[in-house]
């Protein structure tokens, strides 16, 4: 046997072998449950694979959702931060100033006493915030109208986004769902699909994923029972740098209306842990204890030391907790009580942990398919694929005869290098999926057809079968590469256009295109070449092909 045929030969045995391995987590993995089956042995072996082919949700079942991100919001709250920051700014440089407001979705207007500072506030915004604010024609003399940059906006829309599905992507991990997916569509809208969640576990999961969990800790200027009470103690106006928040119970009724100072104040952007701790909360129930980094706990013992007697509000979502006297400095650790259920303390717990949800999001499409129905498809798919697999042996091996057996090796090999793929991208098998894998196992015969004919056309020319077999092969060479280079053309655009169910077919039939050629040109021609090599009836046989 000729050493470069040995090499070719090794080659393909230790890809078979890897594709194996790479499959067998597949088949221990129990679908209905989300669970494996994989032995103690090949779990604790560090070096055998244990990712399994990750089945989409019209296989196994579970929750597919898309949101829409409210990225204006993101760009109002940019703007009103660069508002109190230029606030903030001014004051340090003795900058004096009438007013400072945002106007509509894009725009600030900033009011000065007279021309002096008119001219230190502009100078200095077009000395520092030339690539974010724009100077308009709009406004009088001494109140100036900004705009913003169109390309900073889109930058905050952009970025909203991206802070949305990390967040969402921590939500879920912390929940617990295995092998979700969370892709981006369009500029403004996220698809999430989570298998394995079941009906009962819908209305929790949308909760976790779509509540902000926007946590603040501010100073209690003042309360009363009622909305109205307040805001006539006010004089019917709310003072400046105040908001007004009600206090609501468990069943969400409002119970009191408080008056919060906006500074100082600290934000769960600070928290680095949050856990449910269950009947240890003076209002009964459970509550959630967190902890905050570094600089959050400089910052809330600084409020808590500087605020000793005062009432500091706890407002989750922008409605008022608890707001409990403080009594004496806290550094890095607290608690929220909120008469909690297990479940609400828990969930509270993990969107704390995960982050706060930069803007508001809405579920667009929501569907949830259940797992008896994904089990049965799975069940029918596995049937169909294997009776279509095994007509195409059969036709081959009777109209070919040891040809055939040849080309029903290599389809076999292709499947198995497929699901083997499958499993090292962690690419989603769905129904279109499927029927890609089906139309690959008939775009493969059809490569083996052409071959096949090749081969006999150069056997009725008298050439010997290992001649035949090589012009066969050669011949068929640009056909075969050119009728799949178009299917995969048309693979590549269904995946750049396509969604979801759409992609998963176009990554199946690019993967079972691949496969193909390597298949069909270059295993099925190995294995004959070891024909040669070790059969003495090769010749005889003619490569087993009737003509």
């Amino acid at each position: 046997m000729q050493r470069n045929l040995q090499i070719k030969a090794g080659l393909i045995l230790g890809l078979v072998v890897i594709a194996v391995l790479l499959v067998a987590p597949s088949l221990m993995w129990d679908y209905s449950n989300n669970q494996s089956r994989m032995p103690g042995f090949w779990r604790e072996a560090r070096i055998l694979p244990t990712r399994a082919v990750v089945m989409g949700l019209d296989l196994q079942g579970g929750m597919h959702l898309v949101v829409s991100v409210n990225t204006e919001e993101a760009v109002r709250n940019e703007l009103y931060q660069i508002k109190d920051g230029l606030r903030s700014i001014f004051k340090e440089e003795k900058i004096k100033i009438d007013k400072i407001e945002v106007l509509g979705e894009d725009k600030i207007q900033i009011s000065f006493p007279d021309a002096e500072n008119l001219k230190k506030g502009t100078d200095y915004i077009a000395g520092n915030y030339s690539r974010v604010l724009h100077p308009t024609t709009e406004g009088g003399t001494l109140q100036p109208i900004y705009i913003l940059d169109e390309a900073q906006a889109e930058y905050y829309r952009t970025n909203a986004t991206r802070q949305v599905m990390e967040t969402l992507q921590s939500r879920i991990d912390e929940f617990g769902v295995a092998e979700p997916s969370i892709q981006r569509q369009g500029k403004d809208r996220i698809v999430l699909q989570l298998p394995g969640i079941k009906e009962e576990d819908r209305a929790r999961v949308l909760n976790i994923i779509q509540r902000t969990a926007k946590l603040e800790f501010m100073l209690v200027e003042t309360f009363a029972a009622s909305k109205e009470a307040l805001l006539e103690r006010l004089g019917g106006s709310l003072p400046s740098g105040r908001r007004l928040l009600p206090e609501v119970d468990k069943e969400g009724k409002i119970v009191a209306w408080y008056l919060l100072k906006e500074e100082p104040k600290i934000t769960g952007d600070y928290l680095v842990d949050a856990r449910p701790v269950f009947g240890g909360g003076n209002l009964g129930g459970a509550l959630v204890s967190f902890q905050w980094n570094l600089e959050g706990a400089r910052r809330f013992s600084r409020l808590t030391g500087e605020h000793i007697g005062e009432n500091l509000a706890i407002v989750l979502e922008d409605k008022v907790r608890s707001a409990p006297v403080i009594k004496d400095r806290i550094f890095d650790r607290g608690q929220i009580e909120g008469n909690f259920t297990p479940q609400e303390a828990t969930d509270l717990a993990i969107v704390l942990r995960a982050g706060a949800l930069p803007v508001e999001i809405n579920i667009e499409e929501e569907r949830t398919v259940g797992p008896s129905l994904g089990n049965d498809l799975i069940k029918r798919g596995m049937i169909a694929g294997i009776l279509a697999g095994a007509s195409v042996i059969v036709f081959m091996v009777a109209y070919y005869s040891f040809g055939g057996l040849i080309a029903s090796i290599a389809l076999i090999l292709n499947l198995l290098f497929i699901f083997a793929v499958l499993a090292v991208l962690r690419a989603t098998l769905t129904l279109p999926g499927v029927a890609g894998i089906a139309l690959t196992i008939g775009m493969a015969v059809d490569a083996n057809i052409i071959i096949f004919e090749r081969v006999r056309e150069e056997l009725r020319s008298g050439k010997s079968g290992r001649s035949a077999l090589e012009a066969g092969y050669k011949r068929s060479l640009w056909t075969i590469l050119d009728a799949n280079i178009t299917t995969l053309i048309a693979a590549a655009i269904l995946f750049q256009v396509g969604t979801g169910p759409i992609r998963g077919f176009a990554v199946t039939l690019t993967i079972g295109v691949v496969g193909t050629v390597f298949c069909g040109l270059v295993v099925s021609k190995v294995i004959y070449e070891l024909w040669f090599a070790l059969s003495k009836r090769a010749e005889k046989l003619e490569v087993g092909i009737k003509v």
